[in-house]
């Protein structure tokens, strides 16, 4: 369980602790809801996010993940944003702990032959 680091998720915190069950602190650092969303919109746009379809509607998300889909994607337009901070916190922790990556796509010119014409070797400087 992941857990923001901040105002009343220190003392959740320390309850779970106590109660031994397993929770890593989280601390999103200064930036504001908006940034730490932003910072995140590659992973979505690389397409690492699945978000599971309706089994009798075609087209649309699961009934239980309606409403965390509406919120971030209408965010900052919403009342609440607790989906929000959850949905950018873990993919920001997943992808700082190195549980996720995303490969720059590469460029609309590219051509992996250009290299192999150019006599350019692609190894890796650090292996052995």
């Amino acid at each position: 369980m992941l857990v923001e680091d901040k105002a009343a998720g220190i003392v959740l915190i320390q309850d779970l602790q106590r109660a031994h069950i397993p929770v890593r602190s989280y601390n999103p650092g200064k930036a504001d809801k908006v940034q730490r969303l932003s910072i995140v919109a590659n992973i979505v746009k690389a397409g690492r996010v699945w978000v599971p379809e309706s089994s009798n509607r075609a087209g649309f998300v699961r009934d239980w993940a309606e409403g965390m889909v509406t919120q971030i994607c209408s965010f900052p337009s919403t009342t609440h944003d607790d989906f929000v901070d959850a949905f950018s916190q873990a993919m920001r922790y997943l992808r700082d702990a190195g549980w996720l990556s995303i490969d720059p796509p590469p460029p609309d010119d590219y051509d992996p032959e250009d290299y192999v014409d150019a006599g350019i070797k692609r190894d890796n400087p650090y292996s052995v």
